[in-house]
């Protein structure tokens, strides 16, 4: 019983501890980077940072942010082609640790991917039939109650346990 306890808890704090900081990754994105970059498509002074994640590397996005100049000197050829595309203008250095950087980019992804959610409603002899693209757009969870959830939910497993146990070395003992 002390192995699925033990499991049980490692599983509900590794859950807990992949989660980026969405609220951090927006405070930074709306102080450091709103002055040249949308977190959609669209162009300011750089590029829309819209599936920018999925065009690039982990490695390369955090060597880019913390220092875009260095990245271009190198002669990296996809650093050169952004300098190029956007007027030369070259973008500020970062001091963002890695963390804060991965925020920055789960806040974007999630913010897209919210955008993306669709629900269609197609009218078919007067009876309307919904189809989902996304279930997250009919019922929105907030990532702080998604945890706070997953901490209720492994909560009440644990006390089950217990309930469990006590029952189980109650019926055993000889009367």
């Amino acid at each position: 019983m002390r192995i699925i306890v033990t499991l049980l808890l490692c599983t509900v704090l590794h859950h807990l501890s992949l989660g980026q900081d969405l609220d951090e990754g927006k405070s930074l994105f709306t102080t450091m980077c709103t002055a040249c970059h949308e977190a959609g498509s669209g162009r300011v002074i750089g590029p829309g940072l819209k599936g920018v994640t999925e065009k690039r590397e982990r490695e390369w996005l955090i060597k880019f942010v913390q220092n875009s100049t260095e990245l271009i000197l190198s002669g990296d050829p996809d650093a050169i082609a952004i300098f190029e595309e956007y007027n030369k203008v070259v973008m500020n250095t970062h001091d963002l640790s890695e963390t804060q950087i991965d925020n920055i980019f789960a806040y974007i992804d999630d913010l897209n991917s919210q955008e993306k959610s669709s629900v269609q409603v197609e009218l078919t002899s007067g009876k309307g039939i919904v189809v989902v693209d996304d279930f997250v757009k009919l019922n929105p969870v907030d990532r702080h109650t998604d945890r706070w959830m997953t901490v209720f939910v492994a909560f009440i497993m644990l006390i089950t346990v217990f309930v469990l146990i006590y029952s189980y070395s109650v019926i055993s003992k000889p009367r």
